[in-house]
């Protein structure tokens, strides 16, 4: 889990249905936008049962868009 400052957060496409955050976060590199590492939590939260889908033949296909996309 990240924080990202409003006026950096590129928005999410629309067009891809996993691997959203690895989107967002190569988009965001692409336009010249860096990390930073604070050092310390700034918050903590629990982990849960969440909704993601464990098909590794989805995740394959998600993982080739994502490739495909950033020409990686």
């Amino acid at each position: 889990m990240s924080l990202i400052r409003t006026k950096d957060f590129c928005g999410f496409d629309e067009n891809i249905k996993r691997l959203q955050d690895w989107d967002v976060w190569l988009t965001m590199l692409e336009q010249g936008k860096v990390g930073v590492q604070c050092g310390f939590d700034l918050f903590t939260t629990t982990t849960g049962h969440g909704i993601t889908n464990n098909s590794s033949e989805d995740y394959q296909k998600a993982q080739q868009i994502i490739v495909k996309k950033h020409k990686l």
